[in-house]
């Protein structure tokens, strides 16, 4: 049997301290390093080194895991959601959505990305695709989440 990895814990889960909204832009920083490279933020068998990597190591840089430039508005709005402390993270989920909808994306937009999921949707295999009634939508409203 193996053990859960905790690759989204941010820092003050771990260490068992109050959370709040930005225990989740922590996890989704993490997710979105996992989007842009393909990787986890900080990869390993043990729980315990993973653990210890959210709560001591610093986030690699992108650039060098994509093989391209990523551009610093973007790297430094990831860099913020995994900021060790929650206070220097983005403090709710409206604040990371304008953060990130200020950035613009050489040839990269709203436009491109619906071109780009038609295609792939198009490509996919038929279990991938919902285009039929059984649609499952998850929407996710961050800003109004209850914390204790």
């Amino acid at each position: 049997m193996s053990l859960p990895r905790p690759f989204k814990l941010a820092p003050e889960a771990i260490r068992q301290m109050t959370i709040g909204p930005p225990a989740d832009i922590y996890a989704l920083g993490a997710v979105g390093f996992f989007l842009l490279t393909g990787r986890e933020l900080f990869p390993g068998t043990a729980p315990i080194e993973i653990l210890s990597n959210h709560l001591t190591a610093e986030p690699p840089a992108l650039s060098p895991l994509v093989s391209r430039a990523v551009a610093d508005r973007l790297e430094n709005t990831l860099g913020r959601c995994l900021a060790k402390n929650p206070s220097d993270r983005y403090q709710d989920g409206h604040a990371l959505a304008t953060a990130l909808s200020a950035i613009r994306l050489n040839g990269w937009g709203e436009d491109e990305a619906r071109k780009w999921w038609t295609e792939y949707r198009s490509k996919a295999p038929a279990r991938m695709t919902h285009d039929d009634d059984t649609r499952t939508q998850l929407a996710v409203d961050i800003q109004s989440r209850q914390y204790q």
